[in-house]
């Protein structure tokens, strides 16, 4: 059986997936931590109870 591979590289659609998705990573791990800075321990209570 063989298996043809047609994934030649990696495509504009699915690099421009992992730019967007670096670009909104980022945003996520960098808005709470600023948050943190400015409110101090109370910024994790929204985060605690699930809202956005």
């Amino acid at each position: 059986m063989e298996i043809s591979n047609s994934n030649k590289g990696l495509g504009l659609f699915r690099a421009t997936g992992i730019y967007v998705g670096a670009i909104l990573g980022s945003g996520a791990l960098g808005l709470p931590a600023m948050a943190a800075d400015v409110a101090g321990p109370a910024s994790r209570v929204p985060v605690g109870l699930g809202s956005p």
